[in-house]
């Protein structure tokens, strides 16, 4: 079983994209469930049309403060403050079982084959382990680079949020997304001190497009 946890706003288009991805996939074998999360009237338009996807609204403003009586750190007049980080703990939150992966909406699958990939994956770990894999950039550029594959290195800058497979019993209240910029690193780097075991795959699954922030105009409330 394999959830793929998405948030989206304001991008039909991208988002359309990403789930044709994800139904063009020739594997009919592996189980997935695709948790999304979205911000306003206008995202739920084009999402209510998708009956195979699970999704909840999320209100910045509350999760701004329920976030701050959890002691984190936050300051919306900061520039390098994106609340919007913060959502990926709770869709986290909404996964019962299983691995995850997390997919921004203006990114898609790799290939067709890409769940063939990641069936044979979790096929090969069990729950402990931490599976890291590879994003591919509009260059054709792969991250993790091969040198930091071979030596099981979390970097940032050569690594992102697509980059890792791990099991539900990782989630857990000390390992959660910060409401910062580079919040994705932060993450993967504690989980990858949290693993008790960890495989590295030169193998990608995700094709990232980088629309660009659509989140960078709703920085403040």
């Amino acid at each position: 079983m394999i959830n793929i946890l998405t948030r989206t706003s304001e991008r039909p288009f991208e988002f359309e994209r990403l789930y044709k991805s994800i139904k063009g996939q020739k594997n009919n074998t592996l189980r997935y469930r695709h948790i999304v999360c979205y911000e306003n009237d206008e995202d739920l338009t084009y999402l209510k049309k998708y009956e195979d996807i699970d999704y909840f609204k999320t209100d910045r403003r509350e999760i701004y403060e329920k976030y701050l009586s959890l002691n984190f750190m936050l300051n919306v007049n900061n520039p390098n403050c994106f609340i919007h980080n913060l959502y990926v703990n709770e869709l986290m939150d909404e996964v019962k079982e299983g691995y995850i992966i997390i997919i921004d909406d203006d990114d898609l699958l790799y290939n067709d084959k890409t769940f063939d990939v990641i069936e044979e994956i979790i096929n090969e770990i069990d729950e402990d382990t931490v599976a890291f894999v590879q994003m591919v950039h509009p260059n054709s550029r792969r991250l993790p680079h091969i040198s930091k594959i071979k030596q099981k290195e979390v970097v940032r800058g050569d690594i992102g949020a697509p980059c890792v497979i791990f099991n539900s019993k990782y989630v857990s209240d000390d390992l959660r997304w910060e409401g910062w910029r580079a919040a994705d690193f932060q993450f993967i780097k504690k989980l990858s001190e949290k693993a008790i075991k960890q495989e590295w795959y030169e193998k990608p699954i995700v094709q990232v497009l980088d629309s660009g922030n659509q989140y960078e105009k709703l920085k403040k409330f």
